[in-house]
């Protein structure tokens, strides 16, 4: 037994040290939970700031964390940190009207919020259940920057359609899922006739307004399932999954025509204008994108060669 007196240094270190880890994980952007194999919650500790997270009643059990979903990964990633005994981190994401258990004066965020869920192993056993740390961190703002920055990779800044990267990582899916399913692919490229005409007759300025509200009208009249891209300059690519040529051409063929009736008020009237389109679809022999964009680039070629305002199929 430690004299009276190194007995009450020792107790003095030992509350001085809980103060001072108490107030670094109280500092911390985590909030900590010690969990036993079944997900019960044992002790939490951690993350004063309550706007990083819900404002909500102590759970009692990780089933009171999340949503329905969410419990059940986290329950398949509790017994994987045990059975390995490794660090485990995964993400999920929930809004507070989805929460299996929530009280009516809970309040937080009402949007999704996103979170990243940290697991360790401990090596003492409580009632005979295993046990380990669980560290969750709100990331929402982190994820929303992720998500605007990769929106700025493949979105075309002027015209806010979607680029030439995204197109041909669509194009690349579609290839991938017409070869495995066999399910039919058509894609049109679509070019502005007379667009330089345009930028030197009323500028450039007028030039982006065209391609602006050309961009629109486009994004209006094709299918939510179909993917418009601007490739170049004053070119478009219109790709329309699970749709074949033959059925999908009469709808080509209007959307060209109305293109013509298309109005774009500029300084001093109207501009109209017309495009001209190439339009194919996925074949068994097609090996890789590039050989379907190629056909549809000679289709186009051709159309503007045959006296533009037309759509030609190959």
């Amino acid at each position: 037994m430690l004299p009276q007196d190194e007995n009450t240094e020792l107790h003095s270190k030992l509350s001085h040290l809980k103060e001072v880890l108490g107030a670094i994980t109280d500092m911390m952007p985590d909030r900590h939970f010690v969990v036993d194999e079944d997900g019960l919650i044992l002790k939490r500790f951690g993350n004063i700031k309550v706007d990083q997270f819900y404002q909500m009643y102590e759970p009692n059990s990780v089933q009171e964390l999340t949503t329905p979903e969410n419990v059940k990964q986290t329950m398949i990633q509790i017994g994987e940190c045990l059975a390995t005994q490794n660090v485990v981190t995964f993400e999920v994401s929930s809004k507070l009207s989805d929460i299996q258990k929530v009280k009516p004066e809970v309040t937080g965020p009402t949007s999704t919020q996103w979170f990243e869920v940290r697991m360790m192993p401990l090596s003492f056993v409580i009632e005979q259940k295993k046990t380990l740390i669980v560290s969750i961190r709100n990331i929402t703002e982190s994820k929303a920057a992720e998500q605007q920055l990769q929106e700025l990779v493949i979105t075309d800044p002027l015209t806010q359609l979607y680029n030439r990267r995204y197109a041909n990582e669509e194009l690349t899916r579609c290839l991938q899922r017409f070869l495995r399913y066999k399910t039919p692919i058509t894609i049109m490229m679509l070019d502005i006739d007379f667009f330089k005409m345009i930028n030197d007759t009323y500028g450039h300025d007028a030039g982006d307004l065209v391609l602006v509200e050309l961009s629109k009208f486009l994004q209006d009249n094709i299918r939510k399932s179909d993917t418009i891209a601007r490739i170049g300059g004053e070119e478009f690519l219109l790709i329309m999954p699970d749709v074949a040529l033959k059925y999908v051409k009469p709808f080509c063929q209007r959307l060209v025509s109305n293109i013509e009736k298309f109005h774009i008020p500029i300084a001093g009237g109207n501009l109209t204008l017309t495009m001209s389109g190439g339009l194919t679809e996925f074949t068994a022999s097609d090996i890789d994108v590039e050989t379907v964009l190629k056909r549809a680039d000679l289709a186009l070629y051709r159309s503007k060669n045959e006296g533009r305002n037309r759509i030609t199929i190959t």
